[in-house]
């Protein structure tokens, strides 16, 4: 089990390393002891995820050096009460929460099983407008079982926003459902970079001219103008969330 002081010694190196990494398109294993992903990208001086842990009734504040920094965050297993500036709920597997920069936030284990949940950090190298991001709405939080969905044979479609932030004049976050045997879409570009992470099951992700196989935890980073596609070749279905920010309106 993650606790406070290993996240604040993985923390250093890789705010660190964030300057100088750059992320290739590929599929970034979940690993519950060490970050998923940690590096820069195009558009972005710092990418960085990992998971945290809770036991029951268990409380857990972000590190200071995180306060300055944008955020997702994303229950993967477990049932918690979220603050996040002057958001408060109490969410399920599979919500979502956005973090304005210098917005606090803790997170409470309200079950009696473990809480396993994503911190995802971002910071852009064009300078960002916090006030942008209050004024869209400010930190928000998306409970799973609230989202509305649209059904197809193909699966289904889960909006969770698509509006300004701190950070991105356009931020676009949605949840997707492949049914065995569909494909996302065929194989396409965009100038746009994006995370797929998948929270249930697994698919087969293209990216250029390779093949990846991602499983339920796995981050896939997406570099910009990089054909890719998703496809599920299992028995059943797969679930993802496509996060996509754009750096220009």
């Amino acid at each position: 089990m993650k606790t406070l002081w290993m996240i604040l010694l993985l923390l250093a190196p890789a705010f660190a390393h964030a300057q100088t990494d750059s992320l290739a398109s590929a599929v970034y294993p979940w690993n519950s002891e060490k970050p998923i992903i940690s590096g820069s990208t195009l558009d972005l001086t710092t990418l960085y995820a990992y998971t945290v842990t809770l036991a029951a009734n268990k409380t857990w504040k972000a590190p200071a050096q995180e306060q300055a920094l944008e955020k997702l965050v994303i229950v993967k297993s477990g049932n918690m009460h979220l603050q996040a500036g002057q958001a408060s709920q109490t969410i399920g597997p599979r919500s979502l929460a956005l973090v304005i920069a210098g917005d606090a936030y803790s997170c409470k284990n309200t079950g009696k099983e473990p809480l396993t949940f994503y911190v995802l950090n971002y910071q852009t190298k064009i300078p960002g407008n916090i006030q942008r991001g209050r004024d869209a709405g400010g930190s928000l939080i998306k409970e799973w079982n609230t989202l509305p969905v649209t059904t197809s044979d193909k699966g289904a479609y889960r909006p969770l926003f698509d509006r300004p932030s701190g950070l991105f004049p356009r931020f676009d976050i949605h949840a997707t459902q492949l049914n065995p045997g569909y494909a996302s879409h065929p194989a396409h570009t965009h100038r746009v970079e994006e995370i797929i992470l998948l929270i249930k099951g697994k698919v087969q992700m293209q990216t250029g001219d390779t093949f990846h196989d991602a499983s339920a935890g796995d981050i896939v980073f997406l570099e910009a103008n990089v054909p890719h596609a998703a496809k599920n070749l299992s028995s059943e279905p797969a679930e993802y969330y496509a996060i996509q920010w754009h750096v220009t309106p």
